[in-house]
C-alpha cells in the first residue's frame, strides 16, 4: 500500500479556522471518489509548533505505486489542485511511502 502525505501552507487569507475547514471540505468532495483512492484523512494543526509551519494536512492511501502516480495525472486532481488549491497556497510539500506490513 502506498501513503501518499501533503502538507499545505495557506495564504494569509485563508490560514483561519473557517477557511481551513471549507477547504477541507472542498479537497474531500473533489478528491475523496477519485479512482484509486482507498482512503483520504484530512488534517489542521494539533499544536502551536504545527501551525507555525502548516495549514492542512492530507494522507492518501493507494493500492500501489502505479495508482498513485495515475491518481496525480487524473484530469479531476489537476483542475482542482491548478483552479481550487493553488491560489489558496504559499507551499505544497509531498511524499509518497510504501506502507510496511505489520
Amino acid at each position: 500500500m502506498i501513503q501518499t502525505i501533503v502538507l499545505f501552507k495557506l495564504d494569509e487569507d485563508h490560514a483561519r479556522s473557517e477557511a481551513r475547514s471549507e477547504i477541507a471540505a472542498k479537497i474531500r468532495e473533489a478528491l475523496g471518489e477519485l479512482p484509486g483512492v482507498q482512503g483520504l484523512a484530512i488534517g489542521v494543526p494539533a499544536d502551536a509548533a504545527a501551525e507555525r509551519s502548516w495549514d492542512l494536512s492530507l494522507v492518501l492511501h493507494f493500492e500501489d505505486l502505479e495508482t498513485a502516480r495515475a491518481f496525480d495525472d487524473h484530469p479531476a486532481h489537476v483542475a482542482f489542485a491548478d483552479a481550487y488549491m493553488k491560489p489558496r497556497t504559499q507551499v505544497v510539500k509531498a511524499w509518497l511511502f510504501e506502507l510496511l506490513s505489520s
